[in-house]
């Protein structure tokens, strides 16, 4: 697992320059003469890798009256001189003064991301990924929004290299959602390959937090992006193979994970045009074998090692390797009874082992010092920053006090001014006076007016009143005449009968006249405002359907509707209807409701 974590971080350093440094050329088509030379000077170091020509370069470079662009580019080669030398604290004081120019210049300038993941790069090479996580966010914006085509390269880079610093800083879910978010990017603006890569790294540290089977359907998914026929994608699929490989053993599918690391080390080893970056096979060997042994598979691991011990083996030099695969073999000699140089070979090991143990203390107490260093420098700057801040309002202070004194004389000239157009304005503030007590008699008018054509209004309303009142009674006259006259012509033996039907019908219509003058009350009460409601409710309703309206909120039957109105059944139920469709309603109980509500 550290091994891994070990390849990733060597991975995100040794990203090459160029991708970054072909950004900043581009910025240099329409800049100043300063900017192409200072770019004509670190693209000659990047070329040959000269240090000493590198420092002539600059010290011969005119580096007075720069601009803000100019002088961050001067300040980040003068950096990556002193990185070249190994000397960090001055390599972190040089990128720290150019992201401290690039403040002064617009916040979408591509020399100020330029500056910010200059200084990142730095930060997470030295082991401080916290750092330089602000500086990652802050240049990945405008990096993403860059309109130049070889940027997507320094972009993707820079997501990378964030999502690692996350995952360095023990925060494992946003490593990973910047690493979904940077599969997006790839996807849409990269090759397939490195499409490929990034949903291998998602999936790699899914599989550190243990979540093996979600890693297996990412490094699953890789496989679709990847042709097995180029040679370029080889390497990724011998490094999917052993990711898929270590986790089906992790869960606990053991030969068929066996398998799949065997066939990244075959497929290792027969890619002869694998480049410097691309992951040893002594990695996946040493994965098999670290398997074997926790699995106590004694047998498959000595022919696995005779395998391949006599081949590649010999020809791994490196002390750091030999640490790491030394163990393994001391393992392989004691299963086949080879005491005496197991014993020769572990007291190697074991030497060797302390004095790598003591030269990483140092190099992490090293490290830890300068991280230090580090954090009190920035300390410092920001400290520095503050006293700029603090000296800004103060002059800030000083020209509000002067802005205040030229206020008062300008106010002194416009107090002489009100006073010379004083006459002029109490005069034209009468003017108004007078103007508005007219506009206020015109309104009183108008007001009587209305209030004239409201009492009109009801005069007629009572009117109408007495002739429905009086049309009621008309008719009613009329239906007892009739039936009196029918009365007389039928037989004397039935008239008794029909004289009572006929008295009760009288009687119910005094009461239903009792109940018309207690109801024509109501009506008086809400009609102006009823009507008024109804006629903005209902669009297009007409005056007998106001009058059918008025009858159900006072809340008369059907029949006796009929008789007011003197219309049939028929007649008013299709007048309701027609009401209901003009209202948008086609419940009864909800249109009587609606009506009651207005």
């Amino acid at each position: 697992m550290r091994i891994l974590i070990l390849i990733i971080i060597l991975n995100c350093i040794a990203l090459p320059l160029s991708a970054q440094f072909s950004g900043e050329r581009m910025l240099v088509n329409d800049s100043s003469p300063s900017v192409q030379a200072l770019v004509g000077i670190m693209s000659s170091y990047l070329e040959h890798r000269d240090e000493d020509r590198f420092r002539q370069d600059l010290s011969d470079f005119p580096s007075q009256n720069l601009d803000n662009r100019s002088a961050c580019l001067y300040q980040q080669a003068n950096g990556r001189l002193q990185e070249a030398l190994g000397n960090p604290e001055q390599t972190f004081l040089h990128y720290r003064q150019a992201v401290q120019i690039a403040e002064l210049l617009h916040e979408k300038d591509e020399m100020k991301a330029i500056a910010q993941t200059r200084l990142a790069v730095f930060l997470m090479n030295m082991q401080s990924h916290g750092l330089a996580i602000p500086f990652f966010k802050a240049a990945l914006p405008v990096l993403r929004k860059s309109r130049l085509p070889s940027w997507d390269q320094v972009t993707y880079n820079t997501w990378f290299r964030l999502a690692t610093c996350f995952e360095e800083n023990n925060l494992p879910d946003s490593a990973i959602y910047h690493s979904t978010r940077l599969i997006q990017f790839a996807n849409e603006f990269m090759t397939s390959r490195l499409t490929a890569a990034s949903i291998n790294g998602l999936g790699e540290r899914i599989m550190r937090q243990d979540r093996c089977e979600e890693a297996m359907f990412w490094f699953d998914s890789a496989f679709h992006y990847l042709d097995p026929a180029r040679s370029r994608d080889k390497m990724n699929i011998t490094v999917l193979n052993r990711n898929m490989g270590n986790c089906q053993i992790r869960l606990g599918q053991v030969q068929s994970g066996l398998r799949l690391l065997q066939e990244a080390l075959d497929l290792r080893l027969s890619n002869t045009n694998a480049n410097m970056h691309a992951m040893p096979a002594h990695r996946i060997w040493k994965d098999m074998m670290d398997h074997m042994h926790d699995l106590q598979m004694e047998s498959q691991a000595i022919a696995l090692y005779d395998k391949y011990a006599h081949s590649w083996f010999p020809s791994v030099t490196h002390l750091r390797t030999l640490l790491e695969i030394w163990p393994l073999k001391i393992w392989v000699l004691q299963l086949k009874n080879k005491k005496s140089e197991a014993d020769s070979l572990a007291l190697v090991y074991h030497t060797h082992k302390l004095e790598s143990t003591e030269a990483q203390l140092s190099n992490l107490s090293a490290r830890v010092n300068l991280s230090n260093y580090i954090e009190s420098q920035s300390q410092i700057f920001e400290q520095k920053l503050e006293l700029q801040e603090l000296r800004h309002a103060e002059l800030e202070s000083t020209l509000r006090f002067s802005y205040v004194i030229i206020i008062l004389l300008i106010l002194g000239v416009i107090g002489g001014l009100l006073a010379f157009y004083q006459f002029k304005r109490n005069r034209l503030l009468k003017m108004q006076k007078e103007k508005k007590e007219q506009e206020l008699r015109t309104h009183i008018l108008e007001i009587e007016n209305q209030n004239l054509q409201y009492e009109n209004q009801l005069k007629q309303r009572e009117i109408s009143r007495i002739a429905a009142d009086n049309q009621v009674r008309t008719k009613t006259k009329k239906q007892i005449l009739v039936r009196l006259n029918a009365l007389k012509k039928i037989d004397k033996s039935k008239q008794p009968k029909e004289l009572q039907i006929l008295t009760n019908e009288i009687e119910h219509a005094i009461q239903f006249q009792d109940k018309m003058n207690l109801f024509q009350q109501k009506i008086d009460l809400i009609n102006h405002d009823f009507v008024d409601n109804l006629k903005s409710a209902i669009e297009g309703i007409t005056e007998s359907e106001i009058e059918l309206c008025k009858l159900i909120k006072l809340g008369f039957s059907t029949s006796e509707m009929e008789f007011i109105l003197g219309k049939s059944n028929t007649s008013i139920r299709t007048s309701r209807y027609r009401i209901k469709n003009k209202a948008g309603i086609s419940d009864s109980k909800a249109f009587n409701d609606f009506v009651q509500q207005m």
